[in-house]
């Protein structure tokens, strides 16, 4: 599997995501998070959900997971949800499913 960082550097700047240190740097994402991170182009597809949480895991920068996982779940319920809200979104410009880049995908 394919993690684009500079993406996933993205998001975590946009979010502002605290450190929390926690005793493993790991987090169980959503369906929905998961999801996000396809739309937004972190990871090429959602195929094979254990090796992408595996492989995300190992990207996100140390003691960022948690607040990570709250930040984006936070958002897919608010702007990228089942209806993506494209038009209101503040990182819309470097998103892959608004951009349509990966159309040829689905």
């Amino acid at each position: 599997m394919f993690v684009r960082q500079d993406k996933l550097a993205l998001i975590v700047n946009f979010f502002k995501v605290e450190d929390i240190p926690m005793p493993i740097d790991e987090i169980q994402f959503s369906d929905r998070s998961l999801l996000f991170f396809q739309r937004f182009g972190v990871i090429i597809n959602f195929e094979g959900l254990i090796q992408n949480l595996e492989v995300l895991n190992n990207y996100i920068p140390v003691n960022k997971h948690y607040n990570l996982n709250r930040r984006v779940l936070k958002f897919t319920l608010d702007e990228c949800g089942k209806i993506p809200k494209c038009n209101r979104c503040d990182i819309s410009d470097h998103c892959d499913y608004y951009n349509k880049k990966n159309a040829w995908i689905d």
